[in-house]
């Protein structure tokens, strides 16, 4: 039918943009053939080569296979359908390549993300901005002062590490300038405002396990503890569950414990470690072993210390009724006792000393050091002593019938003291009176009537057990016999079954050999 294009006008009839003309072919030629489809695809491109595929194909099918006379090449003509796949091959390969482009792309960003987000190495804290920042700083500072004299340079950056200085020191001992020996290396350091006061510090120490030693209260112990080595004495605690600290006499073997003493206050978390002596006597070292005592840390510094020692009070009342006990004077009983910790605190001054004697440094010496020296023995506590005790025996008492059995000069023989002789002979023969002996009679034939129906009882009562075990046995051997019988009765019923069903296989297979 010849009709009006309907894409060329409204509904209503009025005219729109005539696609057929060149200008506005040019506006949506890109919508169908041209542009590009993928990054590794253009369309013009691709008509190009379909046009010259289509060309080779025409000139395949019109001229066939032919020989360059010229150079000696064999060209050889292809099925339109050969070609078709060659193209699609060629494709399918262009468009796998393009994929993989496109996906190793997508994992070289997905890889800087998530190296951006977890790499450690990218991943930086407070502390390494701080680090950063002041190498930034540092690379400033080289780069400003680089040209500047050192003198100048020092005077507003102040010294570098790796440059020699010149420090000068004003009220030190005399003895130190006196002693100096230039072969013992000296450390210089510093302290931070807080470091300077003295006080309680609260340690977690715990015995050498080389040491041989048990480490005892109250002992002054040479602790080297931050920048200073110092004596003090120290008190062992363990902390309980309540949050107390219970007073300990000595450390554990192989356990640690808390210590307080009265030194320098330390940063919480600085290690030290403990000496008792620190002379390098030789007599003196074979006996301690090994020389470092205890190890340990800082826990805590506190103004005050809450040790508490846990007594044990006996008391001897002078009257008690019940519950109630009288006593003769007022009584204050404490179970746990506050112990102080004694602020002492005795810094080792052995650069003060000559170099001969810089290693023979003592401090105050322990009790057990002081009592060996004077002499002086603790008085022995009656109570504490061990006293052995004679353990008593029963005597050997042989049976009777082991004695009737044994030969006459293996019986044991019943020798009769002197006192119970003397006491025979000395026996005086009693007489009765008539009345006397009627009672002695009556009492005798009482005794002898009570012991005959006592037998007579005593034979009663093991006749009726006999008689009741007897009746017992003949009910379970009824028992047994009924039992017996059930079973005979249930095992002839079985076996009669069983017959039955084999006379029934027996029918069935001659039925079968003679009717099948």
């Amino acid at each position: 039918m010849n009709l009006a294009e309907s894409s060329l006008t409204l509904p209503w009839g009025t005219p729109t943009t005539d696609w057929l003309t060149a200008e506005n072919k040019a506006l949506i030629i890109n919508c169908f053939v041209t542009g590009k489809w993928k990054e590794s695809e253009d369309a013009s491109e691709i008509l190009k080569l379909d046009e010259a595929e289509d060309l080779d194909d025409v000139n395949s099918e019109i001229f066939g296979d032919f020989e360059d006379l010229e150079t000696g090449e064999k060209h050889e003509a292809q099925s339109s359908e050969i070609q078709g796949e060659k193209r699609k091959r060629n494709e399918s390969e262009k468009d796998e390549e393009a994929d993989k482009h496109v996906l190793a792309e997508k994992k070289r960003k997905l890889k800087e993300k998530f190296d951006a987000d977890y790499d450690t190495s990218e991943k930086t804290s407070y502390y390494d901005d701080l680090k950063m920042s002041a190498e930034k700083q540092a690379q400033l500072n080289k780069t400003v002062f680089e040209s500047m004299p050192d003198d100048i340079r020092v005077q507003i950056e102040g010294f570098r590490p790796g440059m020699y200085v010149r420090i000068e020191f004003e009220n030190v001992p005399a003895e130190f300038v006196n002693h100096f020996d230039p072969t013992y290396p000296l450390v210089i350091g510093a302290l931070n405002m807080g470091e300077e006061n003295i006080g309680y510090v609260n340690v977690k120490i715990k015995k050498h396990r080389w040491y041989n030693k048990i480490l005892k209260t109250s002992d002054p112990l040479i602790i080297s503890l931050g920048w200073r080595r110092f004596q003090t004495i120290p008190l062992y605690s363990k902390l309980e569950d309540d949050l107390k600290y219970r007073y300990l006499k000595y450390t554990p073997e192989h356990l640690a414990c808390n210590a307080h003493f009265w030194g320098p206050i330390t940063p919480q978390g600085t290690g030290f470690l403990a000496l008792q002596v620190i002379d390098s006597n030789q007599d003196n070292i074979k006996k301690l072993g090994f020389r470092i005592a205890a190890t340990g840390s800082v826990q805590e510094l506190d103004k005050s210390t809450q040790i508490m020692k846990k007594l044990k009070l006996i008391g001897y009342p002078l009257k008690i009724y019940k519950k109630t006990a009288f006593i003769k004077d007022i009584v204050f009983c404490r179970t746990w006792y506050k112990v102080d910790v004694p602020e002492f605190y005795n810094p080792v001054n052995t650069l003060l000393l000559p170099p001969n004697k810089k290693n023979s440094w003592k401090g105050i010496r322990t009790i057990g050091e002081i009592k060996r020296e004077e002499g002086i023995r603790n008085p022995a506590n009656k109570d504490s002593l061990y006293t052995r005790q004679p353990k008593p025996f029963k005597p050997l008492v042989i049976p009777h019938k082991l004695q009737r059995a044994l030969p006459y000069r293996d019986k044991p023989r019943h020798d009769v003291k002197l006192s119970d002789r003397k006491r025979d002979i000395e026996r005086v023969a009693v007489i009765r009176e008539p009345h006397e002996q009627k009672i002695s009679s009556l009492m005798k034939m009482i005794k002898a009537s009570y012991q005959q129906k006592q037998e007579k009882l005593k034979k009663e009562t093991k006749e009726r057990l006999e008689r009741h075990r007897q009746e017992v046995a003949d009910q379970e051997s009824n028992k047994m016999k009924k039992l017996k019988q059930k079973k005979k009765e249930v095992f002839r019923n079985r076996s009669k079954v069983k017959i039955r069903e084999e006379k029934r296989v027996v029918e069935n297979k001659l039925y079968n050999l003679l009717f099948i």
